[in-house]
């Protein structure tokens, strides 16, 4: 069992963040087996969505062919709907009941990372903003 979770990246390498969780995927990749469960917490953070697209589809294509099972964790729903297309995954998404998450999964592909609730929990909203920069002056 593999898993892979955003890190913080090195910035004296040159690399940065994309590197240093491409690193990681590198690694989980030559060390997987097609006996492997691999998890992938995001792909190809700290790039530009074409770029996150395409190295993110190479990625996957290859632990595919690995033949291992792979479980993507992803906000990323064009990338899900492009492996959907061409039959080779099944899209799970977390059960929210009450504007907070159940913890199960169920079918389907969320559109919705509801980053504006988690916005609102920490105290860090358009409507936060506002208010801290009403009080500053």
């Amino acid at each position: 069992m593999f898993y892979q979770a955003p890190e913080i990246s090195h910035l004296d390498d040159g690399e940065g963040r994309f590197g240093t969780e491409l690193k990681r995927t590198k690694d989980i990749f030559l060390a997987s087996s097609a006996r492997s469960l691999v998890i992938l917490d995001e792909l190809s953070e700290g790039t530009t969505f074409e770029e996150k697209m395409e190295s993110s589809t190479n990625v996957l294509n290859g632990f595919y062919r690995k033949g291992n099972t792979t479980l993507l964790i992803t906000h990323n729903h064009q990338l899900v709907d492009a492996f959907i297309k061409k039959r080779q995954g099944i899209a799970m998404q977390v059960e929210f009941a009450d504007e907070a998450p159940t913890y199960r999964l169920i079918t389907g592909i969320s559109r919705v990372s509801h980053a504006d609730r988690v916005a609102k929990k920490i105290g860090f909203s358009k409507e936060d903003i506002d208010h801290y920069l009403e009080n500053k002056q």
